[in-house]
């Protein structure tokens, strides 16, 4: 097994704090990556995600497996090209579809998470992946998703302040 830290994660990935939630690169293969995620309950969404009994969302959970998957391409075309990966501060990875979401158990504050995402299928910049998460060896969530590499808007067009339709 090989353990890789935040450095290789944010050369990879367009995710930034406080939306990053990768900590560290643990098993990679051809079609398959697993990255682990530590809650220590700073988290800020703990003091309004049932503060009497923290409980880590389950879109924090998805947005863990997506951010392996999107990890997962950037570092298996990287590898593969020899070049710049495909989802850079130029592209962007953006989920599709997200089919047959599972939650078992809780995550609770003090709990590493590990994501494992395998690659079903790809085509056009388009990719399709299985994830399971497990803390403590348990499995607390599975799930089929789709996203797509695009490329994003360029120039003061691009930044909306959220009020053209005021």
């Amino acid at each position: 097994m090989m353990s890789r830290g935040r450095e290789e994660i944010l050369a990879n990935l367009p995710h930034r704090d406080p939306f990053l939630w990768l900590d560290e690169i643990v098993e990679r293969g051809e079609n398959l990556l697993v990255c682990r995620k530590t809650f220590t309950g700073n988290e800020d969404f703990f003091r309004g995600h049932f503060p009497s009994f923290p409980v880590v969302p389950g879109v924090i959970l998805c947005e863990i497996a997506f951010q392996t998957a999107a990890l997962l391409v950037a570092v298996s075309s990287a590898s593969k090209s020899g070049g710049p990966n495909p989802t850079s501060a130029e592209r962007l990875p953006v989920v599709t579809r997200l089919r047959e979401v599972q939650f078992r158990e809780m995550v609770r504050p003090g709990q590493t998470v590990e994501a494992l995402v395998r690659l079903e299928d790809h085509a056009a910049g388009a990719y399709r992946f299985h994830a399971t998460l497990r803390a403590d060896g348990k499995l607390v969530a599975r799930m089929d998703f789709a996203c797509m590499v695009i490329n994003p808007p360029r120039g003061p067009a691009a930044i909306s302040s959220g009020t053209e339709h005021e």
